[in-house]
């Protein structure tokens, strides 16, 4: 639980009592009294917060302001939660982001193209969606060697 959850169930009263704290002594008892238990840096980031003003960032709000937040769960991951299992190939022009955000729940072997030098395959995968800009398609068709 984070130093805000901890403290944002308090009534009015019990906030007002909290803002006269002023000393490390005196916000121990008061998390005794409201049943608040606090670590030795939430401790240090209360007392800083009420000498300075300052407000201490968690590691999830850092990661948002620095862009990081998206990536806290992979595409695979979220694929697989979506039950989008089958990833797309890397020549694919669906949209700009990079072809490991995009992912399908089915892959079908539709027919052979076959030239003098080499035979293709050709698939088509269904029900497509990208991770990373949330556009989602129904099918598209690649031929893979």
């Amino acid at each position: 639980m984070t130093l805000m959850e901890k403290f944002a169930s308090l009534t009015p009263e019990q906030r007002e009592k909290l803002d006269s704290v002023k000393d490390e002594a005196a916000l121990v008892a008061f998390a005794a009294e409201n049943g608040i238990e606090l670590t030795e840096q939430d401790k240090k980031d209360v007392l800083d917060y009420f000498e300075n003003g300052i407000t201490p960032i968690s590691d999830d709000d850092m990661d948002a302001v620095a862009g990081g937040a998206a990536a806290k769960k992979s595409s695979p991951e979220k694929a697989a939660a979506d039950g989008r299992t089958v990833p797309l190939p890397s020549r694919n022009n669906l949209c700009y982001c990079h072809y490991e955000n995009k992912w399908a729940r089915s892959k079908t072997h539709i027919r052979d193209k076959i030239t003098d030098i080499v035979t293709y395959r050709v698939y088509l995968f269904s029900d497509i969606k990208c991770y990373k800009c949330n556009k989602t398609w129904t099918s598209a068709e690649y031929t893979m060697g």
